[in-house]
């Protein structure tokens, strides 16, 4: 199972899982899947920021690691540029409110610089 998190237009950001990463990115670049993210389908990918192996592990485990990436870089860019996890609903680029309240003190603000680069994989001007 790998993670991943895709910059897309207007400075957003998605986050996401897949045992079949290849597979995934493809359909996330390319738009094809009509069953994806309505987040994708209005901001595009730009190119893939990060992209991490986390394991064969149980369903509910990686839900909570894409939901803390998702919370980390939500604490850096804002709720308004990020969706991933269980933080994916859309409504005219709003968000619930309530989701603030994951933004607690305990978790720490996502650091790119220590996000492992992407240079290889797709990347739309």
């Amino acid at each position: 199972m790998h993670l991943y998190v895709l910059e897309l237009d207007q400075n957003n950001y998605f986050v996401n899982s897949s045992a079949d990463v290849g597979k995934a990115l493809w359909l996330n670049f390319e738009q094809v899947d009509d069953l994806g993210s309505e987040w994708l389908s209005i901001f595009h990918p730009k190119r893939v920021v990060h992209l991490s192996e986390i394991g064969a592990a149980k369903h509910n485990d990686i839900s909570k690691i894409v939901d803390q990436c998702t919370l980390r870089l939500a604490k850096k860019f804002g709720f308004e540029h990020v969706r991933g996890g269980s933080f994916q609903s859309n409504t005219e680029y709003a968000y619930p409110s309530l989701w603030d309240l994951f933004l607690t003190d305990d978790i720490p603000p996502a650091d790119l610089s220590k996000m492992k680069p992407v240079s290889a994989l797709w990347v739309n001007n």
